[in-house]
């Protein structure tokens, strides 16, 4: 991003950035058997529902920084399930075993492909 900048390529930089911010925050997807839910960090309240129901200021507050930035529930190795969705796969964190890990209905997939060269894929349906 800076090599643009430096190159004076600002516009190509400003147009990155909004096609990233217009980026839905999370996506939500129905399939003939189950309701999967993306995100690229962790939910929010552990609560699906709750997550797509909050309001501009709680996601400003907290919600974005959840949804985008945290580790806990992984951290803590937590096997509660994300209430109301059947799946939540999520990325941001790298796991441990280099393998997509599941803790309760919660698919990490991030693999650290960065330092480990792996990547991984996951079929929905």
């Amino acid at each position: 991003m800076f090599e643009l900048i430096e190159a004076g390529k600002l516009q190509t930089v400003e147009a990155i950035y909004e096609t990233f911010k217009s980026l839905p925050l999370a996506i939500e997807l129905l399939t003939p058997t189950e309701k999967v839910g993306i995100v690229h960090a962790e939910v929010p309240y552990g609560d699906w529902d709750k997550f797509k129901k909050m309001t501009k200021p709680e996601l400003e507050y907290n919600g974005y920084a959840v949804a985008q930035w945290a580790r806990t529930k992984y951290d803590k190795q937590n096997q509660d399930f994300v209430k109301n969705i059947d799946r939540v796969l999520t990325g941001h964190t790298p796991t441990n075993s280099g393998d997509v890990e599941i803790l309760g209905n919660v698919w990490y997939c991030d693999l650290g492909s960065f330092f480990r060269n792996k990547i991984s894929f996951i079929q929905i349906m």
